[in-house]
């Protein structure tokens, strides 16, 4: 190979193993009350966010469908359904299929309490792609506090802080 057609794919390889850094990731979270997602461009090269795409919320009455089964304590297949299309319409308007490991999920304090979470997890992995994790209580605070520490300026966060979720 002569040194022109070198140069020229050693400039070209770059530029495709930079654009091969770029991914898009999608975040669920699913909460009692709703179904949030945040979608974002990430450079993985250097893990920086390089766009915010836009934010997604879906009214989802986990925590009614639970209270108004027979113990308390489980999803309905009613409920179940209605989360899975859900996550799908959001899937759908940020054109992603979740495969590859572009989209995460987790849940809170419900998915922890209910009886049936392996079900409705199953369920919902089967029919979205997405692993959604069950977050400790104790991280579930974390995440909060990480959360309230991006959107206020750092001269409001010390160690009085208090935040409400």
């Amino acid at each position: 190979m002569d040194f022109k057609k070198t140069l020229f794919f050693l400039l070209l390889s770059s530029e495709v193993f930079a654009s091969d850094c770029i991914e898009n990731k999608y975040i669920f979270d699913f909460g009692s009350g709703s179904l949030k997602a945040a979608g974002y461009v990430v450079n993985s090269c250097n893990n920086t966010i390089e766009e915010y795409l836009p934010k997604y919320n879906r009214v989802l009455d986990i925590q009614k469908c639970i209270l108004q089964s027979k113990n308390s304590k489980t999803l309905s297949q009613e409920c179940i359904t209605k989360s899975i299309i859900a996550v799908n319409e959001i899937k759908k308007l940020y054109n992603t299929d979740c495969f590859n490991n572009e989209c995460i999920g987790f849940a809170t304090a419900w998915a922890r309490n209910i009886n049936n979470s392996g079900s409705v997890f199953s369920q919902l992995f089967q029919q979205t792609k997405i692993d959604f994790s069950i977050v400790s209580q104790e991280k579930e605070g974390i995440l909060v506090l990480e959360a309230a520490k991006m959107h206020l300026p750092s001269t409001h966060i010390n160690d009085e802080t208090i935040i409400f979720d």
